[in-house]
């Protein structure tokens, strides 16, 4: 066996020593690597919500109305279906005294004013409470004056009627006709506040009651 000697043993000990700095080194940059990618990752994530924010601050009125449109569309395939089981004109109207509130309610046909007051189904409102206050649905007045002119504020439906969906009583629009639900604030309610329609959303209905909303 060959002799130790004290420079042999000083060399293995310092190149264990060499090893072990080298791993502990690698470990701190390991770990500085893992800070500096969560720094990265979090700015990211950051700066993507910051930017959102604005977007969604901007379209959520316009998801809002959809909302709006797809509960109405839903409400009036309801109603067609109940004239058609119980063979009796129905129809749907907006108060101005509630919020988005609508009414449903028996009439005798579509295509005459009603001589007894009609019997109210049932009523509610196309949006929650908290929201319903800064959107309406527009009358056919305030849909002229920003340029639509096919708004219409109630429909009716009459199964034994030829066409299906029938005018409102005593309006000028066409047959084929629209409920337009909008932000309050879009309406241009002062001359400095341009109307906005981009946020504006639609039920349609032909004279053949077809349904449908965007």
């Amino acid at each position: 066996m060959a002799p130790l000697f004290d420079t042999d043993l000083a060399s293995e000990r310092w190149s264990k020593d060499e090893w072990r700095t080298t791993e502990l080194w690698e470990k701190i940059r390991l770990k500085e690597r893992r800070r500096r990618n969560l720094w990265i990752s979090g700015t990211a994530a950051v700066v993507i919500v910051l930017s959102a924010i604005p977007v969604t601050w901007n379209r959520s009125p316009k998801w809002d109305t959809l909302a709006a449109a797809r509960f109405l569309a839903s409400e009036i395939q309801s109603l067609k279906r109940e004239a058609a089981i119980s063979h009796t004109a129905l129809r749907i109207r907006f108060e101005s005294v509630t919020p988005m509130g609508y009414v449903v309610e028996k009439v005798s046909n579509c295509g005459s004013k009603e001589t007894t007051r009609p019997q109210v189904l049932r009523a509610g409102s196309l949006l929650p409470a908290s929201k319903a206050a800064s959107y309406s649905i527009l009358s056919p007045e305030t849909g002229r004056a920003i340029g639509l002119e096919r708004i219409t504020s109630n429909y009716c439906y009459d199964p034994l009627a030829a066409p299906a969906a029938v005018p409102p009583i005593d309006s000028p629009l066409p047959t084929e006709m629209a409920f337009a639900i909008a932000p309050t604030h879009d309406l241009g309610a002062d001359a400095a506040h341009e109307p906005r329609l981009d946020r504006l959303s639609f039920v349609l209905f032909s004279d053949l009651g077809e349904v449908e909303f965007n």
